[in-house]
């Protein structure tokens, strides 16, 4: 992905976390992490994606997942909305924690978080 880039993109940076490290000449640079939530992937859980953002003088301007295991694409630019499969998606209209679901698969850190106590 990052050749590609590079490619199309020539003046732009590359900071990703699996070695690849350019900068912008531009003000822009790609965001990339091949496989988010490596630690579901190694155990088959159909959560991992691959994440590429577009950052533009300091700014997130546009992000994509791509959950390959459940065929999912999740797409968003700023003053765009964001997208499921092409489909506009939007925020919960749930406005207490109480009525909220949350949902997490390692109790890694869970000690650090004001909800993990007491």
């Amino acid at each position: 992905m990052c050749s590609l880039l590079e490619a199309a993109f020539p003046e732009d940076g590359l900071p990703g976390e699996e070695g690849a490290a350019k900068e912008a000449r531009s003000g822009r640079r790609w965001i990339i992490d091949p496989i988010d939530g490596t630690r579901d992937f190694v155990r088959g859980i159909p959560t991992w994606g691959v994440l590429v953002g577009l950052e533009a003088d300091g700014d997130v301007v546009v992000g994509a997942c791509h959950l390959p295991a459940l065929d999912e694409l999740y797409s968003a630019a700023r003053g765009g909305g964001a997208c499921r499969n092409s489909s506009p998606i939007r925020i919960s209209s749930i406005h207490s924690p109480h009525q909220a679901v949350f949902c997490l698969d390692a109790f890694t850190n869970i000690h650090r978080h004001a909800f993990g106590t007491g």
